[in-house]
């Protein structure tokens, strides 16, 4: 396993729903991600808030898809997906929903009750 492929997960996750169904401001994200934000946001962000952040970690969700799936009297919940670009068309081919693009290269899909 290589750095750039944990990043490359690590970002997956940021990108995810968390585990309250909310999802980190994009500036949260860029920050774990260790960027230096856009413009003059980096400088009016609070990086010394320790708690902030600790109780933003703890609503990342890094389980895999085949864990996060939850049963509801026997029928499954929506399931969000991050995927890239090239993966897109594949899985709107096998009825997954489009519901957001993040960035140029990735997408967030919806699988519903029904697929």
């Amino acid at each position: 396993m290589t750095p750039h492929c944990l990043r490359k997960a690590f970002k997956s996750v940021l990108r995810a729903p968390t585990k309250n169904g909310g999802r980190l401001d994009e500036g949260t994200q860029e920050f774990f991600m260790g960027h230096i934000l856009p413009g003059t946001q980096d400088e009016y962000y609070d990086k010394d808030n320790i708690e902030y952040h600790r109780e933003e970690y703890s609503k990342l969700d890094f389980s895999s898809d085949e864990e996060n799936i939850e049963f509801n009297g026997g029928e499954k919940k929506v399931s969000d997906k991050l995927v890239d670009e090239e993966e897109l068309s594949d899985y709107l081919e096998r009825g997954w929903k489009f519901v957001e693009k993040i960035g140029d290269e990735q997408f967030i899909i919806r699988r519903g009750e029904d697929s």
